[in-house]
């Protein structure tokens, strides 16, 4: 299984990064990271291990991540990470 990272994704995970940079140091946004990246493989490797949101306006899977959200579509043997979300973020108006 392979995955994507559309646009949006990308912007929020840098985001992520640089806020974490800030409050925490680069040493922990680099390990956070990395952390990120594995769940995204895991997300990969058993994408229908998590399960589909469908009381969004726009019905996608969501892997639990420390204080983030990782939302992504199944695209054939493949994924799609649409977005990733802070946990307490309004992220169904914004998919």
């Amino acid at each position: 299984m392979a995955y994507l990272i559309s646009a949006r994704a990308a912007d929020d995970i840098y985001w992520i990064y640089q806020q974490s940079k800030q409050q925490f140091g680069e040493r922990a946004a680099d390990a956070y990271q990395v952390l990120l990246g594995e769940a995204v493989r895991f997300a990969a490797a058993y994408p229908l291990a998590c399960p589909v949101r469908e009381d969004t306006s726009n019905p996608a899977r969501v892997r639990y991540f420390g204080s983030h959200l990782i939302v992504y579509d199944c695209v054939g043997d493949d994924i799609v990470v649409q977005r990733v979300f802070h946990q307490h973020q309004d992220w169904d108006a914004e998919i």
